[in-house]
């Protein structure tokens, strides 16, 4: 394949995926999000955070990494590990 046909081929795959995106976006605005899978999808997120699973890194640098975002900005290092009552 050369290259002329092969940018055309690179446009024409373009086109698609905008008009994928552009239907799925406007499907989205016509019919809102499903609340069940949003709510469900920030609980997991919460879930993950509060185990604070880092995998492979280490957790007490991860733990020292968040302290120090937060220190920087003139806020309370410990913010992150404080747990709010519901």
């Amino acid at each position: 394949m050369d290259s002329t046909s092969y940018r055309l081929l690179i446009l024409d795959k373009q086109a698609d995926l905008q008009r994928i995106v552009e239907s799925t976006l406007q499907e989205l605005c016509d019919k809102g999000l499903d609340k069940e899978l949003l709510e469900a999808s920030l609980n997991s997120i919460e879930f993950a955070l509060r185990e604070s699973d880092f995998g492979v890194v280490l957790s007490v640098l991860a733990y020292i990494i968040r302290m120090m975002d937060n220190w920087l900005y003139d806020n309370d290092p410990l913010n992150y590990y404080t747990m709010k009552r519901r």
